[in-house]
């Protein structure tokens, strides 16, 4: 067992110099600067610790070597962006693979203790690997649902200004003051786009970097108000389909929160007959001696 730790040992030492030599060769950025950029990149004042900078290491060595097909990069880019990540899609990956790697690593350390250790470690890394290239979706999916539940007062908005105007930043503009949800931010920088750029191609990209069907209608229907044309019986119907989609989603909603209400009163009921026979049990228990 001396022998098998010292060989660990020797291993761990003779990978960290190679992980030294390596970095040097590839002008990999060293930890301090590594240290510098994540803490730019959170949101949030959290430390740094030294598993993290040092996967973000070993992910950049990885980098050269990541293949993504063009149309996988491009949503995976928009999501990134959408989602105000400075990170790109070769990185995602390079992440997923290091951090997945190490528990496979340790997995097999760990087949000198015992083998199930080494299959439940293997198990979670490829899991990891899976959920950590699924997060994106999964936030983009959860944003993209915050969207949809603005749109309704959204497109009643521009239904209401397209009969008054038909200046189409103006009314982003305006909408975009009472407005502090997920909408109104991707509204934020469409509203710089379009005034450093071509009206038609910003709404475009609002469209792309969000990625959903309803909105879809929306800008379909606010680059027919830049073009001119008449639009107020579309976002009229617009509208109307809106508010069906907003009642059948609060009824989907109210479903789902009485599923997870009815437990409840079974453990409320559980709790009562327990309750009820403890009385009558101890009852009992003290009156028969006395009847005896």
């Amino acid at each position: 067992m001396n022998n098998v730790a010292y060989l660990i040992s020797i291993a761990m030492l003779f990978g960290y110099g190679l992980f030294q030599l390596a970095g040097g060769i590839f002008d990999v950025p060293t930890h301090r600067e590594i240290k510098t950029l994540m803490v730019v990149g959170k949101k949030k004042k959290e430390k740094v610790n030294v598993l993290d900078a040092f996967v973000f290491k070993v992910s950049h060595l990885c980098l050269p070597y990541v293949r993504i097909n063009a149309y996988k990069h491009k949503k995976m880019t928009n999501a990134l962006k959408s989602l105000g990540s400075m990170d790109t899609p070769e990185m995602v990956y390079a992440r997923a693979f290091v951090e997945s790697s190490l528990y496979c690593g340790v997995g097999l350390i760990l087949i000198f203790v015992h083998p199930i250790f080494t299959c439940v470690l293997v198990f979670y890394a490829v899991q990891r690997f899976a959920n950590q290239i699924g997060k994106i979706d999964q936030l983009m999916r959860k944003r993209r649902d915050k969207i949809e539940w603005e749109l309704p007062r959204f497109v009643n908005t521009v239904q209401q200004e397209i009969k008054q105007r038909q200046d189409v930043l103006a009314i982003l503009v305006d909408y975009r003051k009472n407005s502090d949800g997920e909408l109104g931010k991707e509204l934020e920088v469409t509203i710089a786009d379009m005034k450093t750029s071509d009206y038609e191609n910003a709404i475009s990209r609002l469209d792309a970097r969000v990625g959903s069907s309803l909105l879809s209608d929306v800008t379909r229907g606010l680059i027919t108000v830049l073009r001119g044309d008449d639009s107020v019986v579309y976002f009229e119907r617009l509208g109307i389909q809106f508010r069906s989609f907003e009642k059948n989603r609060l009824k989907m909603e109210m479903i789902k929160r009485l599923e997870k209400i009815k437990k409840y009163p079974f453990f409320l009921l559980l709790t009562f007959l327990l309750m009820v026979v403890y009385a009558i049990g101890y009852d009992i228990m003290t009156t028969l001696p006395k009847i005896f």
